[in-house]
């Protein structure tokens, strides 16, 4: 399960290293807020899953 647990952390770092790069970045076309939009709800769903491996982790641990 290390490996497992290693993963999801690295998972959660590229996640954030990607929400910084799209925060520091503005789209050409004007859509940035759009973009911004859809970045969100993208990570979001992401952390989400993040957070749902874990608590499945956790209880097969415990």
């Amino acid at each position: 399960m290390s490996g497992l647990s290693d993963a999801l952390a690295r998972l959660g770092r590229a996640v954030a290293r990607l929400e910084a790069a799209a925060a520091a970045r503005h789209p050409a076309n004007g859509r940035g807020d759009e973009v911004a939009a859809a970045a969100a709800a993208i990570a979001g769903r992401v952390e989400a899953a993040i957070a749902k491996l874990d608590r499945l982790l956790e209880k097969e641990a415990g």
